[in-house]
């Protein structure tokens, strides 16, 4: 399935300056024509970092569909 973002709220609670970084995503709301969802970001010691909420539309239209997706383009 190919979604669409018709918005994205993202909040940064801590700053980061090295090692990895863990996000933790699920759906919180999926109808018919829209999905909301949510995530929160880590660090590398388990401390939340971020976090952000969005909420997308199912594209009618594939990607592969899509005139030149994927293609370079200078």
């Amino acid at each position: 399935m190919f979604v669409l973002t018709t918005s994205f709220t993202s909040y940064l609670t801590r700053p980061v300056s090295e090692g990895e970084l863990r996000s933790l995503g699920r759906i919180v709301n999926r109808n018919r024509t829209q999905i909301v969802a949510e995530a929160v970001a880590f660090d590398h010691a388990g401390r939340e970092v971020g976090r952000g909420s969005g909420i997308f539309v199912r594209s009618k239209q594939r990607l592969a569909e899509i005139p030149l997706y994927g293609s370079v383009q200078e």
